[in-house]
């Protein structure tokens, strides 16, 4: 659909993915304050706190390890997710690849493999430090 709308290049792949982010990572922050102990809830709106009191002090900090987990999942995926894309035609890292392997150029292409690779682990191990700070 973007494609056809603004043509094959990265900006097709980045609207693709910033569009399937969005629904997903809505839909999981709204259950995951749905989730939430109704108890502080409950409490503060039994002293009139308001409704950005009720979500700044008792929904946010029960939901935040969740909301942090879920955002870093969707984030490491998207850096998975734009190498796939680019191999198909929306540029990026994807493209170089492509590139790389239709000249033979198997050292550029072996380099990049090993970087995207490194990238992938290097924020998988900073989001495990970040939700274990987190909980």
């Amino acid at each position: 659909m973007f494609v056809s709308a603004v043509g094959l290049g990265p900006f097709a792949g980045i609207l693709a993915m910033t569009v399937g982010s969005l629904g997903s990572i809505g839909k999981v922050y709204a259950e995951a304050m749905e989730a939430v102990d109704r108890g502080p809830i409950t409490a503060m709106e039994a002293v009139g706190a308001s409704k950005r009191q009720i979500i700044q002090y008792a929904i946010l900090p029960q939901s935040l390890p969740l909301l942090t987990s879920y955002t870093l999942l969707l984030f490491e995926g998207n850096v998975r997710g734009a190498t796939i894309l680019g191999l198909v035609g929306a540029g990026g890292i994807g493209l170089e690849l492509t590139t790389a392997m239709n000249r033979y150029e198997y050292g550029h292409l072996a380099a990049m493999v090993l970087c995207i690779i490194a990238l992938a682990t290097v924020i998988d191990q900073a989001s495990a430090i970040i939700r274990k700070k987190i909980t």
